[in-house]
Protein backbone atom coordinates (compact mmCIF):
# COMPACT_ATOMS: atom_id res chain seq x y z
CA UNK A 1 0.00 0.00 0.00
CA UNK A 2 1.20 3.26 -1.27
CA UNK A 3 1.11 6.06 1.88
CA UNK A 4 1.43 9.65 0.84
CA UNK A 5 1.99 11.97 4.76
CA UNK A 6 0.32 14.75 5.61
CA UNK A 7 2.92 17.45 6.99
CA UNK A 8 2.41 21.25 7.98
CA UNK A 9 4.59 23.40 7.38
CA UNK A 10 5.87 23.48 11.30
CA UNK A 11 7.17 19.82 10.80
CA UNK A 12 3.61 18.64 12.59
CA UNK A 13 2.49 15.19 10.49
CA UNK A 14 -1.09 13.90 10.57
CA UNK A 15 -2.28 10.52 9.21
CA UNK A 16 -1.02 8.44 6.61
CA UNK A 17 -3.54 7.96 2.96
CA UNK A 18 -3.59 5.44 0.55
CA UNK A 19 -3.99 5.94 -2.82
CA UNK A 20 -7.44 6.71 -2.92
CA UNK A 21 -6.79 9.91 -0.23
CA UNK A 22 -8.31 7.45 2.34
CA UNK A 23 -6.51 7.45 6.08
CA UNK A 24 -4.70 4.11 6.24
CA UNK A 25 -5.99 1.84 9.30
CA UNK A 26 -3.87 -0.56 11.32
CA UNK A 27 -5.20 -3.46 12.09
CA UNK A 28 -4.19 -7.20 13.39
CA UNK A 29 -5.40 -10.60 11.97
CA UNK A 30 -6.78 -12.59 13.45
CA UNK A 31 -7.59 -15.10 10.91
CA UNK A 32 -6.49 -19.50 11.71
CA UNK A 33 -3.60 -18.39 8.96
CA UNK A 34 -1.89 -15.42 10.22
CA UNK A 35 -3.37 -14.81 14.07
CA UNK A 36 -2.24 -11.55 15.68
CA UNK A 37 -0.62 -10.05 12.19
CA UNK A 38 -0.89 -6.61 12.36
CA UNK A 39 -1.22 -4.85 8.88
CA UNK A 40 -1.84 -1.78 7.43
CA UNK A 41 -5.45 -0.99 5.07
CA UNK A 42 -7.46 1.62 3.82
CA UNK A 43 -10.39 2.86 5.91
CA UNK A 44 -12.58 1.60 2.62
CA UNK A 45 -11.28 -2.02 2.84
CA UNK A 46 -14.12 -3.63 4.08
CA UNK A 47 -16.37 -1.66 2.04
CA UNK A 48 -14.79 -2.73 -1.05
CA UNK A 49 -15.04 -6.17 0.17
CA UNK A 50 -18.63 -5.89 1.07
CA UNK A 51 -19.12 -4.54 -2.46
CA UNK A 52 -17.73 -7.56 -4.11
CA UNK A 53 -19.73 -9.98 -1.95
CA UNK A 54 -22.86 -7.79 -2.89
CA UNK A 55 -21.71 -8.25 -6.68
CA UNK A 56 -21.50 -11.84 -6.17
CA UNK A 57 -24.72 -12.50 -4.38
CA UNK A 58 -26.61 -10.25 -7.07
CA UNK A 59 -24.69 -12.52 -9.65
CA UNK A 60 -26.29 -15.60 -8.02
CA UNK A 61 -29.79 -14.19 -7.69
CA UNK A 62 -29.82 -13.37 -11.05
CA UNK A 63 -28.92 -16.85 -12.01
CA UNK A 64 -31.10 -18.06 -10.00
CA UNK A 65 -33.91 -15.76 -11.46
CA UNK A 66 -33.20 -16.87 -15.19
CA UNK A 67 -33.62 -20.87 -13.88
CA UNK A 68 -36.60 -20.38 -12.28
CA UNK A 69 -38.25 -18.24 -15.01
CA UNK A 70 -37.23 -20.98 -17.30
CA UNK A 71 -38.86 -24.24 -15.33
CA UNK A 72 -41.92 -21.97 -15.15
CA UNK A 73 -41.98 -21.04 -18.46
CA UNK A 74 -41.52 -24.90 -19.48
CA UNK A 75 -44.37 -25.48 -17.27
CA UNK A 76 -46.60 -22.87 -19.03
CA UNK A 77 -45.92 -24.57 -22.16
CA UNK A 78 -46.93 -27.70 -21.16
CA UNK A 79 -49.63 -27.01 -19.84
CA UNK A 80 -50.48 -25.39 -22.87
CA UNK A 81 -50.28 -28.61 -24.63
CA UNK A 82 -51.78 -30.74 -22.41
CA UNK A 83 -54.84 -28.27 -22.51
CA UNK A 84 -54.69 -28.53 -26.09
CA UNK A 85 -54.35 -32.51 -26.00
CA UNK A 86 -57.18 -32.57 -23.71
CA UNK A 87 -59.83 -30.72 -25.87
CA UNK A 88 -58.81 -32.73 -28.70
CA UNK A 89 -59.32 -36.32 -27.19
CA UNK A 90 -62.70 -34.49 -25.90
CA UNK A 91 -63.62 -34.07 -29.87
CA UNK A 92 -63.02 -37.49 -29.93
CA UNK A 93 -59.32 -38.33 -30.88
CA UNK A 94 -59.27 -39.13 -34.47
CA UNK A 95 -56.93 -36.42 -34.65
CA UNK A 96 -54.39 -36.62 -32.06
CA UNK A 97 -51.54 -34.48 -33.29
CA UNK A 98 -51.37 -31.24 -30.97
CA UNK A 99 -50.46 -28.53 -33.21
Amino acid sequence: MSEISKCSSDGECGSRLCYCNNVVRNRTSWTSKNPGRRFETCAKYKVKILEEKLKMLEDNVEKKRLKIFKNVFVVIVVAMLLFVWDKKMAKGGENLYLL
